[in-house]
């Protein structure tokens, strides 16, 4: 339950990362 949490905000995390670096470039 915690680990399948965990992976699921480092999801996002990593989404929204990747998307502020597109958007910011």
């Amino acid at each position: 339950m915690y680990v399948a949490f965990s992976v699921y905000a480092w999801l996002i995390t990593l989404g929204c990362n990747l998307t502020g670096g597109l958007e910011n470039e």
